[in-house]
């Protein structure tokens, strides 16, 4: 428990450093929603409502520091090689991700990702790299996957039609549903099955794993 509360702590100043307004967002997140609850229990006569209040006020407060935590650190990871990867490998449901399935030399990637929508490519780094590297990565999984299986293309970046690093997820989750939960493993060991000579880059793919969770 003392340990967990030392986390949390570290975890606040950190966040508040990076994030100075993130103390105000969670005070006023928590403080409106116990007034909410208060002014309910005094119009209604429900006085327990003001204990409801409370425990809703810290449930608030949690879920908008969790928000600015991720920010954080996602802010913090913003720009290094392989950042797409970290947030890639935090995503919750069923994702198979396999980081690095193309790169060049320079450090541009594309990482692949196995969902319900089928096959998602991710690239990072220099446009026009990472345009010629997902090119060819489709035109591989399309064969591999065969015509029924849709494969999507993204790039993480801050150039008109990117998407940003801290959304990538979201977009992700928004893709159609394609396959069905049953359907998704075994393509995902199909696909892996052929990896096996691919060769790994060199250099950083940050990885952040717990701390990000």
């Amino acid at each position: 428990m003392r340990d967990r509360l030392s986390q949390l702590a570290q975890a606040w100043r950190q966040t508040a450093q990076s994030d100075p307004r993130m103390p105000l967002r969670v005070g006023l997140a928590a403080g409106g929603t116990l007034v909410l609850f208060v002014v309910l229990g005094i119009v209604t006569g429900w006085w327990f409502l003001h204990i409801v209040g409370v425990l809703a006020a810290l449930t608030v407060a949690i879920i908008v520091f969790g928000r600015g935590v991720q920010s954080a650190q996602f802010t913090q990871i913003e720009g290094q090689p392989g950042a797409a990867a970290a947030v890639l490998n935090v995503m919750r449901g069923q994702w198979f991700v396999q980081p690095a399935v193309a790169f060049s030399k320079k450090q541009d990637f594309v990482h692949r990702v196995i969902g319900r929508c089928g096959i998602v490519l991710v690239g990072e780094g220099s446009p026009a790299r990472v345009k010629q590297l997902l090119s060819r990565e489709k035109s591989r999984m399309a064969k591999l996957a065969g015509g029924d299986v849709p494969v999507h293309t993204m790039v993480v970046g801050t150039r008109e039609g990117d998407v940003a690093l801290d959304k990538l997820q979201v977009e992700l989750n928004k893709l159609k549903r394609e396959l069905s939960k049953t359907e998704v493993p075994k393509l995902e060991r199909r696909i892996k099955s052929m990896d096996r000579d691919l060769p790994m880059p060199k250099g950083y793919i940050p990885n952040p794993g717990k701390k990000m969770r």
